[in-house]
């Protein structure tokens, strides 16, 4: 038996750090430590923004939002 071949991720190739200044700025502007405050693992974090990203964006699966280059633009 083999392994299928790595796919790597072709839409986030890369992560910026938690420290970056503009990391910084979207979680102090969104409160986005006070979102995942109190969960108790990654996974519910994940799931926490997640919830508040869709409170916060209307995602229509027939009519998706146009793609922006970052999260403020998303967001604002």
């Amino acid at each position: 038996m083999s392994n299928p071949p790595l796919r790597t991720n072709e839409i986030f190739p890369a992560f910026e750090s938690y420290y970056h200044p503009r990391v910084k700025a979207l979680r102090e502007r969104y409160g986005l430590d006070r979102v995942v405050a109190g969960k108790k693992d990654e996974w519910e974090r994940i799931l926490a923004l997640r919830h508040w990203i869709r409170s916060k964006i209307e995602i229509e699966n027939d009519n998706p939002t146009r793609c922006r280059p970052e999260a403020f633009a998303i967001l604002d």
